[in-house]
């Protein structure tokens, strides 16, 4: 049994990827509860098009706008 979760940098919350959670995450007093790391949540991030990222703030991910400057 796995369960998918969705990890973020814990300082700039920003989308790191996912992460499977296996039997040895499972809760020891709650059966077939998952004990879910800190820096990771339920909720699947949405896709983003080239020039975006995906942040975690106040309980949602966020799609921002990454500004690339100009070349010199």
């Amino acid at each position: 049994m796995t369960k998918i979760v969705h990890s973020f940098h814990p300082d700039t919350r920003l989308y790191m990827g996912p992460v499977t959670l296996d039997d040895s995450d499972l809760s020891p007093l709650e059966p077939g509860v998952y004990l879910i790391p800190g820096d990771c949540v339920e909720v699947e991030p949405p896709q983003v098009n080239t020039g975006q990222r995906v942040r975690w703030s106040k309980g949602a991910w966020v799609v921002e706008d990454i500004t690339v400057p100009p070349a010199p």
